[in-house]
């Protein structure tokens, strides 16, 4: 049906078609699978800071917190919607504890690593290592969602 469209992932060497249903706002965030409840609602709020930061810079024309509103977009919004893709083409990675932690830990470094972005390119440069601490933690959440799919032993081919 038009409401349908099958894709085909590999898993443990064989093709599997998957069929992404997009009449189930319940259980996924636009047709994407949810690791959490929350995934939808925040990555919806993760581009409407983002938007809303934009339209800011536009009207008053200081575009210096452009990477902040790049940030929001891309590791708020974008991530939470490939982290949703990746858990849709192999389920067995959205079934653990290890999708749960990626989940709860990019999610509580992430808003601080933007807030503290955001103080630093407003010239308080003594919250860096604060900063440093936040992306050092976003990048652990996201080496958990390259371990699960390393322990998963799924093919992306």
């Amino acid at each position: 049906s038009l409401s349908q469209k099958s894709f085909w992932c590999r898993e443990s060497g064989r093709q599997n078609p998957i069929t992404i249903d997009f009449r189930k706002p319940k259980t996924t965030i636009f047709w994407f699978t949810v690791v959490h409840p929350f995934q939808n609602k925040l990555a919806a709020l993760y581009f409407l800071c983002g938007v809303g930061l934009g339209l800011h810079m536009a009207k008053s024309g200081n575009h210096s917190m452009f990477p902040v509103h790049a940030h929001l977009n891309l590791l708020g919004w974008v991530s939470m919607a490939l982290f949703g893709l990746i858990y849709q083409c192999f389920p067995a990675m959205a079934d653990s504890k290890l999708a749960s932690a990626h989940f709860w830990i990019y999610n509580l470094a992430f808003p601080v690593q933007m807030v503290t972005l955001f103080m630093y390119l407003g010239g308080n440069e003594a919250i860096e290592p604060v900063l440093g601490i936040a992306s050092m933690v976003m990048g652990f959440s996201v080496l958990l969602l390259i371990y699960r799919r390393v322990l998963s032993k799924l093919s992306y081919y």
